[in-house]
């Protein structure tokens, strides 16, 4: 066909439509194109030929997609529409031009049609270049959208992905399941249902020097504390804190408001309970307002215990005290039940010890108390093993228990009973009531309110005796005003005599202490000596003295001549007698060596005496 052909433009529309696709992102490129067709200058009707391509500029320029052929295309009173699709990257927002090249169907060539057609915005591309997401449907492919989003982006789809960086702080994110976070695998991360598959390399904590916090109900449970060396490590109560600079230090839990936790020292631990202070390396284990402050201190657990020097220990009870290095309180003290009164025990000496009771004192080096209450350890390596209210209080002394006992001087012992007193060094009490051992080294064995003065004295019991001298044994079963004005004593005599000394006077200590009588004493006597001579001799002898003897202002006189007899003797140059001088009763001996015996003769009396005094 070989008529003219004119195009007229009567409308133009561009129409963009995007439609998302369940499986992936997409978008069309096809477009409808409507216009009019003219032939000869009246509207053409029939089936032509159409040819489109689009250019970058009014005339001439560089072709960008096309050419496509629309055959046959039907026009109708010189109206036709079609559909083109390019395909993508051609509409990128530069200018475009649409070049129409028309025929008769199927007949000879194209002929171009002038001028191109500048394609401007339809209405409804000017609405989507300005429209928010929420008016976009259909399938986007992955660079269709870019800028800014200032309102909430739902992603329904689960094939849905989202490439970029996200700025926020993920408050309006709910129900995510990830499959990468931040180019880490599920993996990766610690899941509260658990992770398999670990290595001794993984770890959840900071990689800088921050505190890392674990928090239950928006609450600290757990603080760990970076520090040069060994982290510190602090649970329960926010409360629970260090000194500045500390390290190494645990606390396991407790603590609350206004009865903090508190770890003073490097490495100190406190294992839990509330108000409690640990000091350098010091262990607080529990309980209520405990504190260890010496070094390496211990306080197991009841409530305001003291370990307050080094390696002191309490082990429970309350208001308990270990003041004394290493010494130990193992429990006991707190309050009386029924006055409300402070009742706690105090371990002050070094390495001192309180088993537990109450009121109990351990103060001298080494003392002890076992248990009981009221009771005092004061003396070095003292020890009051319990009842109530002793007092050991000289070094090495000990009381045993009982009631109200006191062992006062070194190595003094009362073992029981009450109100019973060793006051001098060696001095013993072995129990009853009321008895005073007043001599050094005496004795008395039991009874009640007996007097052991002498040295080396002994009261084995009974009651109100009074042994006076040196090694005296006596035993009372009463009095008439005073301790010892009736009773009954034993006394032992010794001497020894040889070729240089061949006469002595026997003494109750082989010395110089003879038997005394006291003043305003009467004793009736019974004396047995005997006598033996140095080995390989055999040599023996026997005597016997009786009579009466009183103090007479101040001397000793006989009343009656004292019965002698002889009981027997291997050596008839050996003699013995007795006599008064001043206050004392002598008993003298003759070993013989002027009349020519050879030997050293050991003599030995026993004084049997019923005592009698005002």
């Amino acid at each position: 066909m070989k008529a003219r052909h004119t195009l007229h433009v009567a409308s133009l529309a561009l129409a963009l439509s995007f439609i998302f696709h369940p499986s992936a992102f997409a978008q069309t490129t096809a477009f409808t194109y409507q216009g009019r067709l003219d032939t000869s200058g009246a509207p053409a009707s029939g089936s032509y030929d159409l040819r489109f391509a689009i250019y970058d500029a009014a005339s001439g320029g560089t072709a960008v997609a096309g050419p496509l052929t629309n055959s046959p295309v039907g026009v109708s009173n010189g109206f036709f529409t079609v559909t083109l699709d390019f395909g993508a990257g051609v509409f990128t927002g530069a200018d475009r031009w649409l070049e129409i090249a028309v025929r008769t169907n199927g007949g000879g060539a194209f002929t171009p049609l002038s001028p191109r057609q500048p394609l401007t915005p339809a209405p409804y591309a000017i609405y989507a270049a300005g429209a928010d997401a929420a008016g976009l449907t259909g399938a986007l492919p992955s660079g269709a959208l870019s800028g800014g989003y200032f309102n909430p982006v739902q992603f329904t789809d689960p094939g849905n992905l989202f490439a970029g960086t996200f700025v926020g702080d993920g408050s309006g994110l709910i129900g995510v399941n990830a499959a990468q976070l931040g180019g880490k695998l599920p993996s990766d991360f610690w899941q509260l249902a658990g992770n398999a598959g670990t290595t001794a390399s993984d770890f959840v904590g900071t990689t800088d020097n921050q505190a890392l916090e674990l928090r239950v109900n928006r609450a600290r449970a757990l603080r760990l504390e970076p520090r040069p060396g060994t982290p510190n490590l602090l649970g329960g109560s926010g409360v629970n804190t260090t000194a500045p600079g500390v390290s190494g230090v645990a606390i396991g839990g407790g603590g609350r408001a206004g009865l903090p936790n508190l770890a003073l020292g490097d490495f100190s631990v406190i294992g839990g309970g509330a108000g409690n202070t640990a000091a350098l390396e010091a262990v607080v284990s529990g309980g209520i307002s405990n504190s260890a402050t010496g070094l390496r201190a211990f306080v197991g657990g009841g409530v305001s215990n003291a370990a307050t020097n080094g390696l002191a220990v309490v082990a429970g009870g309350g208001l308990n005290l270990a003041g004394g290095m290493a010494s130990v309180v193992a429990g006991g003290g707190g309050k009386d039940p029924n006055f409300g009164t402070d009742v706690p025990n105090h371990a002050l000496g070094s390495w001192s010890a309180v088993g537990g009771g109450r009121e109990n004192v351990a103060a001298g080096e080494s003392a002890t108390v076992s248990g009981g209450e009221r009771n005092e350890a004061r003396g070095r390596q003292a020890t009051a093993s319990g009842g109530v209210g002793n007092q050991s209080l000289g070094e090495f002394s000990t009381v045993g228990g009982g009631a109200f006992n006191t062992a006062d001087f070194p190595a003094s012992t009362v073992s029981g009973g009450q109100e019973n007193a060793a006051l001098n060094q060696h001095a013993t009490v072995g129990g009853g009531v009321g008895n005073y051992a007043l001599g050094d080294k005496a004795t008395i064995g039991g009874g009640a309110n007996n007097l052991s003065t002498g040295p080396f004295a002994t009261v084995p019991g009974g009651r109100q005796a009074n042994p006076t001298q040196h090694g005296q044994l006596a035993h009372a079963g009463g009095m008439f005003m005073n301790p010892g004005d009736a009773q009954h004593s034993v006394f032992v005599l010794r001497a020894r005599t040889d070729v240089a000394v061949p006469k002595a006077s026997l003494t109750l200590d082989g010395a110089g202490t003879p038997l005394k009588i006291e003043p305003n004493r009467s004793l009736t006597f019974d004396i047995l000596l005997v006598a033996r001579a140095e080995p390989p001799l055999t040599d023996s002898a026997g005597y016997r003295f009786q009579g009466v003897v009183k103090n007479a202002g101040g001397i000793a006189v006989f009343v009656g001549p004292p019965l002698a007899t002889t009981l027997g003797t291997d050596v008839a140059l050996w003699s013995a007698t007795l006599q008064v001088a001043g206050d004392a009763l002598v008993l003298n001996v003759d070993g013989g060596a002027l009349a020519g015996y050879p030997g050293a003769v050991r003599w030995v009396a026993r004084v049997d005496a019923a005592d009698v005094s005002w």
